[in-house]
């Protein structure tokens, strides 16, 4: 599989459905499989640590807003603790 996408689409059902990717796909050789399922288990790796790093710099954002105020020019602005979305 070329697109990254397809291969985390893949990942994420296997993942939903307590099966291996490879089986999914309904990959036969047991080499083939290995590769596979090692490839959709990186990339699902890939995606998690992305959200994980989302969800820190939301909560960085919330605690500078709370801690220098509600307005959001305030934490999101010279403080480089958030970002404004």
């Amino acid at each position: 599989m070329e697109n990254p996408d397809r291969l985390l689409e893949v990942a994420l059902m296997a993942r939903n459905f307590a099966k291996s990717p490879s089986e999914i796909l309904g990959i036969k050789n047991e080499v083939a499989a290995l590769d596979f399922d090692r490839a959709c288990s990186y990339r699902l790796l890939v995606f998690d640590n992305e959200r994980q790093v989302g969800t820190a710099k939301l909560i960085a954002y919330e605690a500078a807003k709370a801690i220098l105020g509600t307005k959001e020019e305030s934490a999101a602005g010279e403080s480089g603790y958030g970002e404004t979305w």
